[in-house]
C-alpha cells in the first residue's frame, strides 16, 4: 500500500485514458492522455520562448568565457576551437540528404559567384594560384614528414587490379578514368574568346598552359603521394573516411589536425575549380543558344549588360545542375556515372 505521501508526490494519473481520449481536448492533451497523464500545467510557452529558457540556461558562449581557466590550462585554444565543434556534432551522422543539401548549396552558391561578370577574371587568378600554392605545400610537406617511404618499384612498377575483371586491360582502361578526368574540360578557354584580348593567341596559349601545368603539377603529385604510402596500400582504399587522399596525409602526418588542413587546401582549390565549371557551363549554353541550338535560343542567348554575363544561360544550366544532383537521392550509382 501506497502511504499519503507517496501519492502526494506522485504524478497525476489518468483513472480513466479511455474516457480521456473521447473528450474534447487539444492534441497534446490527448498524447499525454495516452501515457497515462493528465493535464496539469497551462501551455503558454511558444517556441521561441521555450528556446529562450534553453538557450539562456545552455548559454554556451558565456559557458566558454565563465569557464575559459579549464580550458586555456588543458588544451588551450586548439581545444576550444575544436571541442565545440566535437561536443555540438558528436552524435551527428552523415545522411544521403545532408550531401544533397550540400550538393545544392554549392551549386548555388556558385551561381551567384558567377552573376557577376567583372570579378571573375580575378577570382579565376586566385583561384590559379591557390591551386598552385595548396598543390605547393602538400608536395613538400607529406613526403617531408612521412616516416617511411615506399620502393621505386612500388610506385613504379605495381598493377593493381581490384576491379573483378581477371583482363588487367580492362582494369587499366578503368583506371584510365581518373588520369582522364584530371585532364577534362580542356576546351574551357575556347568558351572565353569573346572575353579576352587577342583570342587567337590567347586562348591556344591558355589551352596548352593547361595541359602543361596539369602534366607536371598533377605527376609529380602523384609520385610524391605513392612515395610517402605508409603501411599496407589496402587501407587506403578501406579508409573509414572514404577518402584516400586524406588517409594518406593521415598516415604520412601522423597528426589528424594536420591532415584535415591539407585536406581542407584541396577543398579549397576544389571550390576554384566548381566556380570555373560553372562560367564555364553557362559561357557553353550560352553559345549554343546563339548558334540556334537549344531551345528558347533567342532568351537563353541574351547577355546582361548590367552584370556582364550571360544570366538566363547561366540560370538554366544551374537548374540543370541542381536536378542532376536529384539522383543521388535515388541511386549513387547512377549520379556516379
Amino acid at each position: 500500500m501506497e502511504s499519503s505521501a507517496e501519492k502526494q508526490l506522485s504524478p497525476s494519473v489518468s483513472p480513466d485514458v479511455e474516457t480521456a481520449q473521447n473528450s474534447p481536448v487539444d492534441p497534446d492533451a490527448l498524447k499525454l492522455a495516452e501515457m497515462g497523464y493528465t493535464q496539469d500545467m497551462s501551455r503558454n510557452f511558444s517556441v521561441w520562448s521555450v528556446l529562450g529558457v534553453g538557450f539562456s540556461l545552455t548559454n554556451s558562449w558565456f559557458g566558454i568565457s565563465a569557464a575559459l581557466i579549464t580550458g586555456i590550462n588543458s588544451g588551450g585554444p586548439l581545444l576550444i576551437i575544436y571541442g565545440i565543434m566535437l561536443i555540438a556534432l558528436i552524435s551527428t551522422v552523415i545522411k544521403t540528404w545532408h550531401v544533397f543539401l550540400a550538393y545544392q548549396i554549392a551549386n548555388i552558391f556558385c551561381f551567384f559567384f558567377n552573376c557577376y561578370g567583372k570579378t571573375l577574371p580575378t577570382v579565376a587568378q586566385v583561384t590559379l594560384w591557390t591551386s598552385l600554392v595548396s598543390f605547393a605545400i602538400i608536395l613538400i610537406t607529406v613526403p617531408a614528414v612521412a616516416p617511411t617511404h615506399q620502393h621505386a618499384k612500388f610506385v613504379f612498377a605495381t598493377f593493381i587490379n581490384n576491379t573483378g575483371w581477371e583482363q588487367g586491360g580492362i582494369a587499366f582502361i578503368v583506371g584510365l578514368v581518373n588520369t582522364n578526368w584530371s585532364f577534362a574540360c580542356l576546351d574551357c578557354a575556347t568558351h572565353l574568346a569573346e572575353e579576352v584580348h587577342r583570342p587567337e593567341k590567347m586562348v591556344p596559349i591558355a589551352i596548352m598552359g593547361t595541359v602543361a601545368i596539369g602534366f607536371v603539377t598533377s605527376w609529380f603529385f602523384s609520385m610524391a603521394m605513392f612515395f610517402s604510402i605508409v603501411g599496407d596500400f589496402a587501407d587506403i582504399g578501406a579508409s573509414a573516411t572514404g577518402v584516400p587522399i586524406l588517409e594518406v596525409f593521415n598516415q604520412a602526418l601522423s597528426h589528424k589536425a594536420g591532415a584535415i588542413v591539407l585536406e581542407a587546401l584541396i577543398i579549397a582549390t576544389g571550390l576554384g575549380c566548381l566556380i570555373a565549371s560553372h562560367t564555364w557551363q553557362s559561357r557553353l549554353c550560352w553559345s549554343f543558344a546563339r548558334d540556334r541550338g537549344l531551345p528558347a535560343h533567342r532568351w537563353l542567348s541574351k547577355v546582361d549588360k548590367r552584370l556582364d554575363v550571360p544570366l538566363n544561360a547561366h540560370f538554366v544550366s544551374c537548374v540543370i545542375v541542381a536536378i542532376m544532383g536529384c539522383l543521388y537521392l535515388a541511386s549513387l550509382t547512377a549520379f556516379n556515372s
